[in-house]
């Protein structure tokens, strides 16, 4: 599909997100699926999707990051979640990420733990 914003948000899903949803919206720069049940962790195949840019998963019950991948991001945010996990400095060092709004949530930031 040719779609670039998916809003998924408030649909009461639950689970993982779904892996296959990279080759469903392969063109997408903005996913939004806040206030769901969604469980587990971010989806790398997110990575590989060169125009992806928003990335808004609050209000769900995800519980581990792996943003290495996720370098295009402008925007993400992940309050109200049960994260803990690391984010890696890395990650903001070669990123375009202006916003990343975590409150409320415990990340590890290299090897630093910071309360945000």
């Amino acid at each position: 599909m040719d779609m670039t914003i998916i809003d998924i948000s408030k649909n009461n899903m639950h689970g993982p997100i779904p892996q296959n949803i990279c080759l469903i919206f392969s063109n997408m720069e903005t996913l939004k699926m806040a206030k769901n049940g969604l469980t587990g962790c971010i989806t790398s195949c997110l990575g590989n999707i060169s125009s992806f840019r928003v990335l808004i998963l609050s209000n769900n019950q995800l519980s581990t990051i792996k943003l290495e991948q996720l370098t295009e991001l402008i925007f993400l945010q992940l309050s109200s979640n049960n994260l803990c996990g690391q984010i890696y400095s890395s990650v903001f060092s070669y990123s375009t990420l202006d916003c990343c709004l975590t409150v409320g949530e415990t990340i590890m930031l290299s090897t630093v733990t910071v309360l945000l």
